[in-house]
């Protein structure tokens, strides 16, 4: 009729039925007295009872679909039985990324989410749940510029603009598309399908996509080799088996001895030689090779038998092989994953070789005989060129198609980009054709986050507006070492002169007070989002804020930068201005047609601790030092014209001393706030402040920052009655130059100009 029990586990009951129910937390072996009781007396026994691990269970009804590049992250709700961690991995972080229990979307592609429930004290580990997911790519509109030149000019860099940009993809890198470079010398890509001619996977020849028509061919059976499918980060390479080469009918349009960066995509199994050669470009003797062989070496010339870094079988690589032109052995560096290498120089460390401009053998020595290698060789790029630009373009655009970003070092421009490979740009148009309009075509973009629209192709007009002329017969008779000379080209335009030299070891060219300069925005820049300092301080780089292309435009002197009013402008990160109690002359150039908008800021709110300078509602350019302002005499500068800003003031000084110029004018400051500028924010030039909502609207030029004031009469030179200061020429050695000056055009009025050259010959100057 009833039952009882004791020495249960903590947690287990018995009922009046017998049953022994409830759920125990405390592992262990238990020996239990249950005692059945009726009427006519009880009866007891001994259980032994056995409490042991059981197992967590993951519980994971989500559904996660229909997402794209640029959602927001996910929220990931997978319960788990039990006590202790409930965790998250993607096998694929470069499509989801997860931290803690958010999925960031990082770029478009299939990925498997699992979800696992550690072991804890009671319960073994849960058995994994995974969850397939597809992440689209977004879209994203490419748009050709449109650019008007003069007759006969020659075709510049052509740019394009996108919309449709996710997070910050807009201010990041893009991979270099190799056609777009005009010193792309040899473009092989084992992953189009359609350069490779093939019979049952064994490859006869591998065409040339950079145009030059260089294509690798092999007709001896035995020496093709073949396509092998998912090899170097799972693409279609071009697999080598140590007897097999291909070579170039042609040889590579190469000066002798030129500038001259070679990529190769590879992957070498084994050694096959002690330098077995992967690509190899002139005669045996004064040539380069890449290797991988037993002596671990990645790249040499023959000649000089330099060595560099160490390479490892069954592992994908990006080499990168850079010199200059005319360099010799020792001035040439190797990139593996672009991380620079230690040379190690062997045999004739001063030679240079002197036959690039020769046949080329893949897989094999000069004459396809010996060197063989045994892997996979997945892309050859050559540029004649050893710009650093050029060469992070290139590796980035390799490491993240063959999957060997993360390879790449951390400081990398390219280990980050939005697009792996930005869009071919193309024109029917040469500097040859009639006036006319042509259009600008994108095609063959690469991305892992985007789909591409080519939306609009741009137009190239080729304008017969009448050449300018420049007039320049100087003589720089008696000009000596140690002497500044201004130089006095005019242009028929009116327009302001620029001016070049050819040797700045003898002679540079200077602006006023270029010693005092501690940053300097020419914005001469033509693409991409750097502002660089020209200053001799160095670093203090700006960075164009929210436009990727399209800002650098003709401005008041070479290109200026152009922002749109709605959310461009330009950060220094770092740099904080002229600031404290410190003497300053900052000087810029604008040209706008909307009034009341900030030109340029730094320091903080406050009395005295503000630096900015802005035009008003009426159109007058204003300082305000921070509860202490200076307003110009002129209004009606958001005119459409170029106009010149100046603000200057003594170290230690107050609102008193300072002067606001426009044009060359000075306006006098009042009052006796002290000026003590916060060092706190970064300067921002076309926003108030680095959180305002004004932004400028036009293009502004030639931004500079002088360590001390200056007076009225530097302050004239700066303007220089509307032509600036760009000419002045500060003469270090004896020796002869060239100099050229030239007229760049305004973009509607003029044509450019041809370039004026005078020779100049300086001589010591007497003590």
């Amino acid at each position: 009729t009833s039952w009882s029990a004791s020495g249960l586990p903590t947690g287990l009951s018995i009922n009046n039925s017998g049953e022994i129910s409830g759920s125990s937390s405390t592992l262990g072996e238990y020996n239990a007295t249950l005692t059945a009781i009726n009427a006519d007396g009880n009866d007891s026994k001994v259980l032994g009872i056995v409490i042991i691990k059981g197992n967590r269970t993951i519980t994971w009804d989500q559904t996660i679909a229909g997402l794209t590049y640029g959602d927001s992250a996910v929220s990931l709700t997978a319960t788990a039985t039990g006590s202790g961690d409930l965790n998250y991995t993607s096998d694929d972080s470069s499509i989801i990324e997860i931290n803690g229990t958010s999925a960031i979307i990082r770029a478009g592609g299939a990925v498997t989410l699992t979800a696992t429930a550690a072991e804890n004290s009671t319960a073994f580990a849960a058995v994994p749940v995974t969850k397939e997911v597809s992440i689209a790519k977004a879209d994203l509109a490419l748009s050709g510029q449109n650019l008007s030149i003069s007759l006969g000019d020659s075709i510049p860099d052509l740019n394009w603009t996108a919309t449709g940009w996710k997070h910050n993809d807009a201010s990041l890198a893009i991979g270099t598309h190799p056609n777009n470079l005009s010193s792309l010398a040899l473009w092989l890509d084992a992953t189009d399908s359609s350069t490779i001619t093939q019979s049952s996977n064994v490859v006869s020849q591998w065409n040339d996509k950079s145009g030059s028509n260089y294509h690798a061919s092999q007709s001896t059976a035995d020496r093709q080799p073949m396509v092998a499918t998912n090899s170097i980060g799972g693409k279609t390479a071009i697999e080598f088996d140590g007897s097999d080469s291909m070579g170039a009918s042609t040889r590579l349009g190469l000066g002798a001895n030129p500038a001259l960066t070679v990529f190769v995509v590879c992957n070498i199994f084994t050694d096959n030689n002690t330098d077995d050669r992967i690509f190899h470009l002139g005669h045996n003797a004064n040539s380069l090779s890449v290797g991988a062989g037993s002596e671990g070496w990645a790249w040499r010339y023959d000649g000089g038998n330099e060595k560099y870094g160490s390479v490892s079988h069954g592992t994908d690589y990006v080499l990168a092989y850079t010199r200059p032109s005319a360099g010799n052995y020792a001035s040439a560096k190797l990139f593996i994953n672009g991380t620079e290498q230690t040379r190690t120089a062997g045999g004739n460390d001063t030679g240079s070789p002197t036959s690039t401009n020769a046949n080329f053998k893949i897989g094999s020595n000069y004459d396809g005989n010996g060197n063989f290698v045994n892997g996979y060789i997945g892309e050859i790029i050559v540029i004649e060129s050893d710009s650093n630009s050029d060469r992070y373009g290139l590796e980035g655009y390799l490491a993240h198609k063959w999957g060997m970003a993360a390879s790449l070092p951390s400081n990398h421009s390219h280990k980050t980009v939005s697009l792996i490979r930005g869009p071919k740009v193309t024109t029917d148009a040469n500097s040859s054709s009639s006036a006319g309009t042509y259009a600008i075509n994108l095609s063959d973009a690469m991305s892992d986050k985007y789909t591409f629209t080519y939306s609009t192709d741009g137009e190239l007009v080729i304008s017969s507006l009448t050449e300018q002329t420049i007039a320049w017969g100087q003589s720089f008779s008696g000009v000596g070492v140690g002497q500044t000379v201004d130089l006095n080209a005019s242009a028929s335009s009116n327009l302001a002169v620029l001016y070049s030299v050819d040797d700045t070891s003898v002679a540079e060219l200077a602006v006023t007070n270029q010693s005092s300069l501690q940053a300097w925005y020419k914005f001469n820049e033509t693409s991409g989002t750097d502002a660089v300092n020209s200053s001799a301080s160095g670093g203090r780089k700006g960075s164009v804020e929210n436009s990727t292309s399209g800002h650098y435009n003709t401005g008041k002197f070479g290109n200026a930068i152009t922002l749109d009013g709605s959310n461009d402008h330009v950060r220094v990160y770092g740099y904080t201005g002229i600031n404290g109690t410190a003497g300053r002359t900052v000087a810029l150039w604008f040209k706008t047609s909307t009034a009341n908008k900030p030109l340029l800021q730094y320091g903080a709110s406050g009395t005295g601790s503000l630096f900015k300078l802005s035009l008003n509602s009426s159109g007058a350019a204003v300082l305000d030092l921070g509860s202490a302002t200076i307003t110009s005499s002129t209004t009606g500068l958001a005119d459409g014209n170029w106009h010149h800003i100046a603000a200057s003031f003594p170290s230690a000084a107050n609102s008193g001393a300072a002067k606001l110029y426009v044009d060359g004018t000075g306006n006098n400051g009042s009052g006796t706030t002290t000026i003590n500028t916060g060092s706190a924010a970064d300067l921002i030039i076309g926003r108030d402040g680095t959180s305002g909502s004004g932004y400028f609207n036009g293009q502004i030029d030639d931004v500079r920052f002088y360590d001390g004031e200056m007076n009225s009469t530097l302050v004239g030179q700066l303007y220089g009655n509307g032509n600036g200061d760009f000419n002045r020429l500060k003469v270090k050695a004896a020796g002869t130059v060239t100099l050229t000056a030239t007229q760049p055009g305004d973009g509607t009025s003029y044509a450019p100009a041809p370039s004026t050259t005078l020779t100049a010959t300086f001589n010591k100057s007497d003590q």
